[in-house]
């Protein structure tokens, strides 16, 4: 099943698979020894308070946690977050990390923008607001391309893009 997610200009220090990749006149010996990478696996974000990154993404966005990747009493805590709450589903992880005594430089906003296709911007951009979330751009349907979009920060200033298409299904 192919899925589609947007992200834009991600600007964080990551490691990323991309969807298929395909080597375009790569000989057959050389596509069997260098397969191509099957999917977009992970972005991470550095968070300066967990709980309010948590209650971002999973009360006003709609992600559910996935796994914890570190324990939660360690030095730094590692929580994967998608839409299924399945890590096992084949959807991207959001990664939040939190650094419990952190060193000059983490826990702070690397300057990413991420995007996330809704099903319903309007009932997004309701919760938007009734969590207080800062709005840099309010809901709005495009005219140069069939999609409807706001921008929004999240509680460490990360720009989040939310992107509904207007096609026909």
């Amino acid at each position: 099943m192919r899925r589609k997610f947007i992200l834009a200009d991600v600007k964080v220090a990551v490691s990323v698979g991309f969807m298929s990749l395909g080597l375009a006149g790569a000989s057959e010996a050389t596509a069997a020894a260098n397969p191509p990478l099957s999917s977009f696996s992970f972005v991470s974000l550095e968070t300066a308070d967990l709980a309010k990154a948590e209650a971002f993404y999973t009360g006003v966005l709609g992600f559910k946690r996935a796994i914890a990747l570190t324990p939660a009493d360690g030095p730094v805590v590692k929580v994967g977050y998608n839409f299924s709450g399945d890590v096992n589903s084949g959807e991207p992880l959001l990664i939040l990390i939190h650094y419990v005594s952190p060193k000059p430089g983490e826990n702070q906003s690397s300057g990413a923008k991420i995007g996330f296709r809704v099903p319903d911007l309007k009932a997004v951009m309701d919760r938007v607001h009734t969590a207080g979330t800062a709005v840099m751009s309010e809901a709005k349907k495009r005219s140069d391309v069939p999609i409807s979009q706001a921008v929004v920060r999240d509680p460490d200033g990360v720009v989040v893009e939310l992107v509904e298409f207007n096609t026909p299904h």
